[in-house]
């Protein structure tokens, strides 16, 4: 799957028992999802623009448990929707609807404030 995007970068992967997810930079998105739906490995292919990527990174995170849950609750409490959490040892990405960033970031940093000072 991997050869069909070309160079460009890729923001995160998300896997379960019956989907992938895949967040890529691209101009031209409608050909990536052409290209991956020409491999017919997947029953469905499907495309959403306009997402943001946060990626957080704390070397507390590997140890420290509840920072999902603090991040997450952070931007509920603002209303807005995670459409995909990828956590990576030290790292916590979660991608949300672009027109939210700005909100988002700052419900983050308020969050994380809280709990660094």
């Amino acid at each position: 799957v991997l050869p069909i995007f070309d160079g460009k970068k890729i923001f995160g992967m998300g896997t379960s028992s019956n989907s992938i997810t895949i967040f890529v930079d691209s101009k031209n998105p409608v050909k990536v999802v052409n290209g991956i739906s020409r491999l017919n490995c997947f029953k469905a292919v499907s495309l959403r623009e306009n997402v943001a990527a946060i990626e957080l990174v704390n070397p507390n995170f590997v140890d420290s448990p509840g920072w999902v849950a603090k991040i997450s609750g952070a931007l509920a409490e603002k209303s807005i929707n995670i459409l995909e959490v990828v956590t990576n040892k030290a790292s916590i990405t979660v991608f949300i609807d672009k027109d939210k960033m700005k909100e988002a970031l700052s419900a983050i940093k308020a969050k994380l404030n809280e709990f660094s000072g």
